[in-house]
């Protein structure tokens, strides 16, 4: 009952962490896009201000996604993101996504830092065997999985 417990705290907590950086991606991106238009406005480098665009794409497409797969993840997708199952995978990928935030702005740079200490830490729990495996808050089952409970 105790195990039980802690585990339930401990997924929850780590859902808390990840709906976090998904707000924080998709926050990060629109304030992005709000630079993008100033710098237009000012007589910016326009091949920076379209890289800049598609890298705010990018890490909204990547928010929406770690906020769905923390809600729920859609077996349809497991063939795609199959790395997003185990800690090494979601802690290498929040890794690259601190890589793509990153940009001049203060509030980007504490972002990519910030995501990129929970990366380094989902790694780690790869290799502590107490930690639970991620899975989503809202399990989905099949119909085979479901009947054979």
């Amino acid at each position: 009952m105790v195990e039980c417990d802690r585990n339930f705290f401990i997924n929850i907590a780590l859902q808390i962490i990840n709906l976090c950086v998904g707000i924080a991606l998709i926050v990060v991106a629109i304030l992005r896009f709000v630079g993008v238009g100033q710098s237009l406005v000012t007589g910016g480098n326009f091949a920076l201000n379209v890289a800049l665009v598609i890298l705010g794409i990018y890490m909204i497409l990547f928010g929406l996604l770690i906020i769905l797969f923390t809600l729920f993840f859609p077996r349809i997708l497991l063939a795609y993101f199959g790395f997003y199952q185990k800690w090494i995978g979601r802690g290498l990928f929040f890794i690259f996504l601190a890589g793509i935030a990153v940009s001049d702005a203060i509030m980007s740079i504490v972002l990519a830092i910030v995501v990129a200490i929970v990366g380094i830490i989902y790694c780690v729990f790869q290799f502590i065997p107490i930690i639970p495996p991620p899975r989503a808050l809202i399990p989905i089952f099949t119909d085979d999985e479901e009947s054979k409970k």
